[in-house]
């Protein structure tokens, strides 16, 4: 589920949960968030690929 996200005019951040309390954070580009329909309270899948991953730890 997407329970918060930004539109900007040429990017678009969202934060996904996965359960546990756990996210995913993500920036896309506006186009691509427009033609997938993506918005807070909607349903994503996120599939990245290792050489472009970042992970952060609080």
């Amino acid at each position: 589920m997407i329970p918060s996200s930004k539109l900007g005019a040429a990017y678009y951040g969202t934060l996904t949960e996965r359960g546990g309390g756990n996210t995913v954070s993500a920036v896309i580009t506006h186009d691509s968030a427009v033609r997938l329909g993506l918005k807070s309270g909607g349903h994503v899948c996120a599939l990245f690929k290792a050489s472009s991953v970042i992970i952060g730890v609080n």
